[in-house]
């Protein structure tokens, strides 16, 4: 248990660290790269989607907080590519911050019926916390 603490503390510090380094915008006649990021767009959401998926209608299994978030950042990274206006850009980024806080609100729940343990919810609130930050660097704040 402490080896998984350790873990988890170690990798919220790594992601903290790292910039959220967004490749530029594909721009108008890239066709190979608009097709790559478009493709990588739709895989992360048909991920997402089909794990959280998984969590609620299939067999019982623990939820992978991490592999939810890697996978709703992998689809704003590649709608972020997509993105030419700001306003593309902040809704990306929304829409990340919907997902992380959609998350966040379904670990509480768990802890609350003791279905995961309280450090699982402290990831859910940083991923909320990061994309909170992600979409005021969006809007230029």
């Amino acid at each position: 248990m402490l080896a998984r603490l350790i873990c988890l503390a170690a990798l919220i510090l790594v992601l903290a660290a790292a910039p959220a380094a967004f490749p530029g915008p594909v721009r108008a006649g890239e066709g190979e790269a608009a097709a790559n990021a478009k493709a990588r767009l739709e895989a992360a959401r048909k991920m997402y989607e089909g794990t959280l998926r998984l969590y609620k209608t299939g067999p019982p299994v623990p939820l992978d907080v991490e592999k939810l978030y890697r996978w709703s950042r992998r689809w704003l990274e590649a709608q972020q590519e997509l993105a030419t206006k700001q306003e593309d850009r902040v809704a990306a980024a929304e829409t990340h911050l919907t997902r992380m806080r959609s998350l966040e609100k379904t670990l509480r729940q768990m802890l609350k019926s003791r279905e995961v343990p309280a450090f699982e919810v402290a990831g859910a609130e940083f991923y909320r916390l990061e994309a909170e930050r992600w979409v005021a660097k969006a809007k230029g704040e």
